[in-house]
């Protein structure tokens, strides 16, 4: 079974260490190979909410501070300078018993780290509310309402990032923070590219040259030809790699189009050398980002098994006019139990 950027079996989920490890030996631009299929089933405990789930009194208008946010997607952490764990979360509304439909309502605030001695590190069972985290969010002038994550390309094209249009992870390269957004829509495909199953336009992202135009629901796409989903599952969308340039501001340097990373998680680790594995350090550092993906977040229509795929790049990114030089390599299958 193989894993890779376009094309791929299986391999089911595992702790990252395990997997850094098994990927250890050897990966490439190719997209070719196969080898064995393993699972793991992991249990967990919840200790407690960071985002509180009931609030009424902090719904009440007009707000004061401090602000308060609900309704949040996942929240992503990573540990950045001088040991900040700042949190990235999705979709979130100010209101407990109103959804607002907004151009930006994501968030993001600094995890306040816990004493030593703090309860959830023995903890079995859940523990009360005033002993959970508590996060400092960025915040308008005021200090009344949180100040939406913004999001915006190279080019001063503005991004927005609504419904569904969310980061779903955070890293620190050792001089700049990043986050990777995944946006709804796709890349749109010619009626005649559709019909003739031409390439994906690339202009935006080299990896969509990979990709073929296709129809979905009557609307010309680009799909992915070789994965395991089909019909709209196998519709391909942008994620954005982009650097923090402000409390809430982000410029994406680099697009890429896939079908395969939609469900992401990150990692950076000190050093990852697929060619001489003896220089592996999978300590958190800044030597490497490596990333797992899954096409999808759950397969309520039937179009395919949502299978992980595995990808890294060096770090730090090399930047040129704005856009930084996005050459990840992708886990593409085994040579006997050796990865490639």
């Amino acid at each position: 079974m193989k894993i890779s950027q376009h094309h791929g079996e299986s391999l089911a989920a595992m702790l990252a260490t395990l997997l850094l490890a098994a990927f250890a030996g050897s990966c490439s631009d190719a997209n070719t190979g196969g080898g064995p299929v393993a699972q793991v089933e992991l249990a967990s405990t919840r200790l407690c909410p960071l985002v509180p789930a009931i609030d009424p009194a902090a719904a009440a208008f007009p707000p004061t501070p401090p602000a308060k946010v609900f309704g949040t997607d996942l929240g992503w952490t990573y540990q950045a300078a001088d040991g900040r764990v700042p949190i990235l979360f999705g979709d979130s509304w100010q209101r407990i018993d109103i959804c607002p439909i907004q151009t930006n309502d994501d968030s993001m605030g600094v995890l306040n780290l816990p004493a030593a001695d703090w309860a959830g590190f023995t903890a079995t069972q859940s523990i009360p509310d005033d002993q959970c985290l508590d996060i400092t969010y960025e915040v308008d002038d005021a200090g009344t309402a949180f100040a939406p994550i913004t999001l915006r390309r190279w080019d001063g094209v503005a991004v927005p990032l609504g419904p569904l249009n969310t980061p779903i992870a955070g890293f620190y390269d050792g001089a700049r923070e990043w986050a990777i957004f995944i946006v709804g829509g796709g890349q749109g495909c010619t009626a005649a590219d559709a019909a003739s199953g031409a390439a994906c336009p690339a202009e935006l992202s080299a990896q969509a040259d990979e990709l073929t135009c296709g129809t979905i629901a009557g609307v010309p796409r680009c799909l992915d030809p070789t994965g395991v989903r089909k019909n709209a599952g196998g519709q391909a969308f942008y994620l954005h790699i982009a650097e923090r340039v402000g409390p809430s501001a982000y410029v994406s340097r680099a697009l890429f189009l896939t079908n395969k990373y939609l469900n992401l998680a990150a990692r950076t680790v000190r050093a990852f050398d697929p060619d001489d594995p003896r220089k592996n350090d999978y300590a958190v550092g800044n030597g490497a980002l490596v990333l797992w993906g899954r096409p999808g977040f759950d397969d309520l229509s039937g179009d395919g098994d949502l299978l992980p795929y595995f990808m890294f790049h060096q770090l730090p990114f090399a930047v040129v006019d704005e856009r930084i030089v996005f050459e990840p390599r992708f886990l593409s299958g085994f040579s006997g139990d050796r990865p490639v």
